[in-house]
């Protein structure tokens, strides 16, 4: 996926996993593409939507919407490994997807830990 300019990390990544999440929720049976599918894409957006609040607020503001952001992902990486668990997503899917996961958890965490100083 292209990067935008002064586009924070975390935002992008956090884009380009929305991205591949959209493009696998589209081959999910129907039945499991309209409930799990369709909340680990709203929780994604919420996730996105939250970061780009946080990102714009001063400093000071942040922590709680990060926050809800960590509580968030927590939820989207359980969706998706229960979606994994009914053998919709393939391991290697599943593994790419875990890989995106853990890098924003990395971002997150550090920018969490970033406000939690100040």
């Amino acid at each position: 996926m292209e990067n935008f300019q002064n586009e924070p990390p975390i935002i992008q990544a956090l884009f380009d996993l929305y991205y591949k999440l959209y493009l696998k929720s589209q081959r999910l049976p129907k039945q499991v593409k309209y409930t799990l599918g369709q909340k680990s894409e709203n929780l994604l957006l919420d996730i996105l939507d939250l970061a780009v609040l946080a990102y714009r607020k001063p400093k000071i503001e942040q922590l709680p919407l990060l926050e809800r952001v960590d509580a968030k992902m927590e939820v989207l990486r359980l969706n998706i490994r229960l979606i994994w668990q009914l053998g919709l997503y393939k391991n290697k899917e599943m593994i790419d997807l875990q890989k995106k996961l853990s890098e924003i958890g990395k971002m997150l965490g550090g920018w969490i830990k970033s406000r939690k100083i100040i």
